[in-house]
Formats: C-alpha cells, structure tokens, sequence
C-alpha cells in the first residue's frame, strides 16, 4: 500500500536485484539512484568517461524497474540531505539510448528531479515532453553539462533544454549544491487549481529565439 518514500540513496544493485524493490503503486519517490559508476562532480573541461557495456546494462535494467512503477507521479532523485562525500556518488544518466524509453508507462509523471548535472540532449527532452502529458515541473543542477563545439560554452545546451521545457509550460529550477529539496511546494501547488498558469507559463517563455539556431551537435 505504499504510495510515498523519501531516503538518501539507493543503490542501482538493490533496485535491479529487488523483485520488486518497492511497491508498485507507488506515487512519489524522492531517493536519489546511485550507479557506483564514480564520481558525480565533472571536472571543468574534461569529458565525460564513456559507458562500458555493463555500464549501459545496469541503466537499462534501473529503468527497466523504474519503468514498473505505472502509478508514479513524482521521481525526485536529487540529493536528499547527504552527508559530506557524496559527490562521489553517480546518478542514472536520463538518456534514450541508456533505457530513458523503458519509462513510456509513467503516463502519469509531473515532477522530475535530477542529482547534480545531466548530458541530456534534444532528443532527450522532446521524447520527455511526449511521454509525460503532464510533466509541469523539472529540478536539477544542469540538464546539459556538456560543452558547445560551436560556442566553447556549456551553458549553450542547458539554455537550450531548458527553452524547451518553459517553451511547453514546464517549470525548470536550477538547483545549488546546497540546495535543499523544494519538491513537497510542487507538489502541493500542483493541486492548487488547474489552470494554475498558462498567463504565468507564457510571461516565463521569453523570446530567445537565438537559441534555435544551435544545432544538436553542438
């Protein structure tokens, strides 16, 4: 009957061993996913390390699992009061081609929150915005820490990403690292009323119409 968990972390391995690992009908979950892939704190300028195999397995089996959860209306994984230390910890990467497409069935999602910074890319968040209806809200440090080849930049992308989402009526709130989480205001303001903006959501889609032409290479 469980339908809200809140904890510091858990680990990729309980989540793929668990059958299942939590309830099913779960609704709200604020637990931030730890793959054990290592650091989750990019050093400037350096690329990210790619994937092995098994690496992208283990991505694919978390949201194979994720992907159970039918009823889940929030998926926080940002951190949730940590001790010191835990930047060592690396968080499932939000990616199509790591298994994202396995969370089709969440119809329901409208809060998600990410632990530190992402790679997301355009086909990343367009697929996001078609899966989810009723996504209003997204949390995170970055969606793209990746660097611009065009404009040596790496705020490029995440300007870019996050358009995207106000440009839906999707909230993006980019979050410190000593942010506390915010997700319990959200989700009491979702309940509000049901309009509760499309004049605020159209004030906060500001014309930056410069970021269209960056391509998605870049």
């Amino acid at each position: 009957m469980l339908e809200h968990i809140t904890a510091k972390t858990i680990t990729a391995q309980d989540i793929v061993n668990g059958e299942p690992w939590v309830c099913l009908g779960l609704k709200v979950s604020k637990v931030m996913i730890n793959m054990g892939f290592g650091t989750t704190k990019p050093v400037r300028g350096a690329k990210r390390p790619k994937f092995t195999e098994t690496q992208q397995e283990l991505c694919r089996a978390v949201f194979e699992q994720l992907g159970r959860l039918q009823q889940l209306r929030v998926l926080d994984m940002r951190r949730n009061n940590l001790y010191p230390g835990s930047r060592t910890y690396f968080p499932l990467p939000f990616e199509l081609r790591l298994g994202l497409g396995q969370l089709s069935r969440l119809e329901d999602i409208e809060v998600i929150g990410f632990h530190y910074s992402q790679d997301l890319r355009i086909p990343d968040v367009t697929w996001m915005l078609q899966s989810w209806p009723y996504l209003v809200a997204v949390y995170g440090t970055n969606l793209s820490s990746k660097r611009s080849k065009t404009y040596g930049n790496e705020c490029v992308r995440n300007h870019k990403l996050a358009f995207m989402l106000k440009s839906r009526g999707v909230r993006y709130q980019r979050d410190g690292d000593d942010t506390e989480m915010r997700v319990s205001l959200a989700i009491s303001a979702l309940y509000d009323t049901e309009s509760e903006s499309e004049s605020e959501s159209e004030s906060e889609s500001e014309n930056e119409s410069g970021w269209e032409t960056v391509s998605e290479d870049d």
